[in-house]
């Protein structure tokens, strides 16, 4: 019984999801209306055994063991009461009958939702025949409806013709044993029958064709006629002449040549193109660029012909050039080939000749020998002058002759002045404006207001003085000052040439010695040390140094003048040409009164202008040469109202 319901079971499982393996179809299947179509819960919506077919299997339970391998779960008819299949779930009997195998037939046959799934070439593009049969169609069902055939239809064959194609579709084409046999060649000989290029030829060893002949009575070109008019191309002319021509026989020669008739065309001028231009038979002839030309540059340039190369082309120089020369020599020559003349000298550029007031401008140019020259001619010197020029062209500037001086010392003697100033009473001169408010010294040779008195050295080679208001202690001041005129020298000594002014409190002249006037600063310490000095500093300005305690007669006072610069020996022969002076004069009052008629002469300054020194009486002074350093003078007394500072600036003797 338990046997039973499961083949009932089996059945209603095979109306839900469709025929299986195990129960092949046994024929056609009849219709199966609406009521026995497969329900939501195990039918065909689920072929494939989805989500549908999982949801029926957990619905199952586990299969009974006791079933055997055909039994089926209960609530697929293999069980009773409660698990048995539903009344819409029942199969008729012959439900089996619906699947079967697959057939080409446009249907699914085996029920597995494919349709002609074995025959997967059905419907593509199929080929049948060859050559000229060959034809394309589609794979279709055969008619057993169990393969596939094309349905392609082929066209018969035709004999082979000689046409490129395989007229008889056996695979070749144009063979050979399809025209075989024997033919007649033009010129009576006999050859044989091939398909060559499409074309249907005669092939063998004819006798030979002639050229037609005119007047002969023969078929000289055995075309089949004799003595025609000539059939053919000739050309008249040649070259770029030749022009297409008519054979005629009345043009023959006497050997019965046709001759051509025609216009050959005009002659050109011959160029270098592989042609023949000229219409002459020859091409690029050699004659006909008949030219010299050169090759190579300079002095290795040479001459030759101009060729055209084989073919064509550009012309052609058989000239070889020579080699350069090692050494581009100075002669108008380019000696080294490179395209450049007297490149390596400095031929044209400007040059000067002779030194000093000698030189004079030129160009370079090149001589006889080879080598450039400065064609400037120099001119001849003149006596040396203090103008800042090598007038003797001796290679030195404003120097004097061996044994004299040099002729600076007259014109900084006539155009420079040594300025001497004197401040009474203040704490620092600077404030005085360091310091052309020296008084009215800028604007006057000479000068006194008050506690502020100064002087120059008035450009006559004479001493000048001026008085002081006033005694001398530790809040006055000595100040020196230098300049020159505008001039071709003046701006040279205002830069490099300076005045040096020393003090000394409780100081000999020996002591004044000691110092070196290049070492002294453009302002002097206010203290410290003893003694001190200070020098123009090339300004124009006045330069102060501190006297110390009451000036009396153990002090003293220095002068000196020196010249520097990135000339030294210029600055030489400047600085021993001048001599410069300092003096100090005791004046008597006269009823309290000072005689300010200030000395301006030699012969009241002592000694000073024969030995640079006089260090005694009312007057006294001290002098140096320039560049040999400080000397001294004391007071005999004390520096008070009235007395007199002078100075003096000189040539050198």
């Amino acid at each position: 019984m338990r046997g039973l319901r499961a083949v009932i079971g089996l059945a209603g499982l095979l109306a839900a999801v469709g025929c299986t393996a195990e129960f092949p179809p046994l024929g056609p299947a009849p219709d199966v209306g609406p009521d026995q179509s497969a329900t939501a819960d195990g039918g065909v919506g689920a072929p494939d055994g989805g989500p549908r077919a999982d949801a029926a299997q957990a619905d199952r339970g586990p299969v009974d063991p006791d079933a055997g391998s055909d039994a089926l779960p209960p609530d697929l008819g293999g069980g009773g009461g409660e698990d048995a299949a539903p009344p819409d779930m029942a199969l008729p009997p012959d439900a089996g009958s619906l699947c079967r195998a697959e057939l080409c037939n446009g249907q699914d046959d085996d029920c597995d939702g494919q349709v002609d799934e074995n025959y997967p070439s059905l419907g593509e593009v199929c080929v049948r025949g060859q050559g000229v049969c060959r034809a394309e169609g589609q794979q279709v069902c055969a008619d057993g409806r169990d393969a596939v055939v094309c349905d392609a239809e082929i066209i018969g064959g035709q004999a082979e013709s000689c046409d490129g194609r395989d007229n008889d579709c056996d695979g070749t084409v144009d063979e050979a044993a399809a025209f075989a046999g024997d033919c007649e060649l033009p010129c009576g000989g006999t050859g044989a029958r091939i398909c060559d290029g499409g074309v249907l030829t005669c092939v063998g060893e004819d006798n030979a064709p002639q050229v037609e002949l005119c007047f002969n009575g023969l078929d000289d070109d055995c075309d089949g006629a004799a003595d025609e008019q000539p059939d053919g191309d000739c050309v008249v002319g040649r070259g770029l002449c030749a022009r297409a021509g008519v054979l005629d026989c009345t043009l023959a020669d006497e050997a019965g040549r046709a001759g051509c008739r025609g216009e050959p065309g005009e002659p050109q001028v011959e160029v270098c193109d592989g042609l023949d231009n000229d219409c002459d038979g020859q091409a690029d002839e050699a004659a006909a660029f008949n030219g010299v030309c050169q090759a190579g540059v300079g002095a290795c340039r040479q001459e030759g012909a101009l060729l055209c190369p084989g073919g064509g082309g550009a012309l052609i120089c058989d000239a070889v050039p020579l080699p350069p020369a090692a050494v581009d020599r100075c002669d108008g020559v380019d000696n080294d080939c490179d395209g450049g003349v007297d490149e390596d000298w400095q031929v044209g550029q400007p040059c000067r000749a002779g030194v000093g007031g000698c030189a004079t401008a030129g160009a370079w140019r090149c001589g006889d020998d080879g080598a450039q020259f400065c064609d400037a001619v120099p001119g001849a010197p003149t006596a040396e002058a203090c103008n800042g020029v090598d007038d003797d062209c001796d290679g030195r500037v404003d120097e004097g002759q061996p044994g004299g001086q040099s002729p600076c010392g007259d014109w900084i003697a006539a155009h420079c002045r040594v300025w001497l100033g004197w401040v009474d009473n203040i704490g620092d001169p600077n404030g005085l404006g360091a310091i052309p408010a020296w008084g009215d010294c800028p604007g006057a040779g000479r000068s006194i207001r008050g506690n502020v008195a100064c002087v120059n050295s008035g450009g006559n080679q004479r001493f000048q003085s001026v008085s002081i208001s006033g005694g001398m202690d530790d809040n006055d001041w000595l100040a020196v000052r230098f300049e020159c005129d505008a001039g071709d020298v003046g701006p040279w000594i205002d830069r490099n040439c300076q005045v040096a002014l020393a003090y000394g409190d409780v100081t000999s002249r020996e002591g004044l010695q000691r110092l070196d006037p290049r070492q002294c600063g453009a302002v002097a310490p206010r203290t410290g040390p003893n003694p001190r000095c200070v020098r123009s500093g090339g300004d124009r300005l006045f330069h102060p140094v501190q006297t110390q305690g009451r000036v009396n007669t153990d002090d003293a006072f220095g002068i000196t003048f020196f010249c520097g610069g990135d000339d030294p020996e210029r600055a030489q022969w400047v600085q021993s040409s001048v001599e410069v002076f300092l003096g100090l004069y005791n004046r008597d009052t006269w009823f309290d009164g000072c005689w300010h008629n200030e000395i301006n002469n030699d012969v009241e300054w002592g000694d000073c202008a024969q030995s640079f020194r006089d260090n005694s009486g009312r007057s006294r002074c001290v002098g140096t040469a320039g560049g040999r350093g400080f000397d001294g003078i004391s007071p005999d007394w004390e520096v008070s109202r009235c007395d007199q500072f002078g100075v003096a600036l000189r040539r050198a003797r």
